[in-house]
């Protein structure tokens, strides 16, 4: 999973909740979830998250040029 601030989607706002209530404690939660733990994971507004995001949307969202390329796109209908 790509390391993240914060939750992007209601989604996983609600594996982050999942994952806390399964385990209880950060002690008892195993490695490769104890992200679930850190606060600013939550420090969101859950009402505002869209409830999915695709991994491409989450690559795109990283990458400028491939933001102005879809820009491009949509108003052209097609690559530019």
């Amino acid at each position: 999973m790509e390391t993240r601030e914060k939750a992007v989607s209601k989604s996983q706002f609600k594996l982050i909740q999942a994952m806390r209530t399964k385990y209880g404690t950060e002690t008892d939660t195993p490695e490769k979830w104890k992200w679930v733990w850190k606060d600013e994971w939550t420090n969101v507004d859950f009402k505002e998250l869209p409830n999915k995001v695709s991994r491409e949307s989450l690559k795109r969202a990283d990458n400028p040029e491939a933001i102005k390329q879809q820009f491009l796109n949509e108003i052209f209908g097609g690559s530019q």
